[in-house]
């Protein structure tokens, strides 16, 4: 038996126990009109019409709207403008390890198939509404922080993520680390402005990390230390380039003014 939308099927079902409300049903037993409910049942659970089997994802592939190319696409979900739908071939170790921080547990909630999605009241289909909304965009406090500490997210918590820093450039370009260091022109916020300029390390994960141009050690002076990056500063690499990377690299950089240069601009480094 084919797995029916369950909007689909209490609607259908409650039709039909509409009809069996009607005298002809219960009361003259009409051959026609007993038959017609009998049938309609049948027809719900044998033979459902492809909008049943919409909570699968079967009926765009049987009656062709994916199209020859995307007969992998199994499932119908309700989503919202705006949202990023990841492929899984963009997937990768290093941004499947940012999500698991930022969501934590969550994530399995935004991931479909896990079987811990939300469900849509009205239809049944998968949702991945905004579990997040109340935190970022409906609630102030996350933003400016309340009385006691406006903009804690700018603040304690980039400081909170901002941890377990190398202490000195050779750690930091030791074999196997995963740190990186970035071009001196995007060193210009750290710069003390003394010898030798600063250098930048960053982290997949956000983290940053400053190094004295002179001694090599880490900085920890509250206005020109290391924060964390809510999106990383974009690479430009030079001769190999495409469409996929300079597309890559604008939506990084954009996240990364809006996200971390301009409250860095408004609001420094340390309260």
């Amino acid at each position: 038996m084919a797995k029916l939308n369950k909007a689909y099927e209490e609607r259908e079902t409650t039709r039909l126990r509409e009809l069996m409300k009607d005298p002809r049903y219960w009361k003259k037993k009409d051959p026609a009109y007993v038959d017609m409910v009998r049938q309609g049942f049948q027809n719900l659970y044998d033979n459902p019409p492809p909008e049943a089997l919409a909570a699968e994802g079967k009926a765009a592939n049987q009656i062709g709207i994916n199209g020859q190319n995307h007969g992998q696409d199994t499932v119908v979900a309700h989503v919202t403008p705006g949202e990023i739908v990841i492929p899984l071939s963009a997937q990768t170790p290093q941004l499947m390890e940012y999500l698991s921080q930022a969501l934590g547990d969550d994530i399995l909630k935004y991931t479909v198939g896990s079987g811990h999605e939300q469900e849509n009241p009205t239809s049944g289909l998968p949702a991945f509404a905004d579990g997040y909304k109340d935190r970022f965009a409906n609630n102030s406090s996350y933003y400016f922080g309340g009385e006691d500490k406006p903009f804690k997210w700018h603040y304690e918590d980039r400081d909170a993520k901002n941890d377990y820093l190398p202490e000195n450039v050779k750690d930091a370009r030791k074999f196997g680390s995963r740190w990186e260091e970035m071009p001196a022109w995007q060193n210009k916020f750290h710069d003390n402005g003394r010898g030798k300029l600063e250098r930048k390390f960053v982290n997949p994960d956000g983290r940053e990390a400053i190094y004295d141009g002179d001694t090599g050690k880490l900085v920890t002076d509250p206005k020109l230390r290391g924060t964390y990056n809510y999106t990383n500063a974009p690479r430009w690499d030079t001769g190999n380039m495409n469409q996929k990377k300079i597309g890559r690299f604008i939506r990084e950089g954009i996240g990364h003014t809006v996200k971390d240069i301009i409250p860095y601009t408004l609001l420094g480094n340390d309260r």
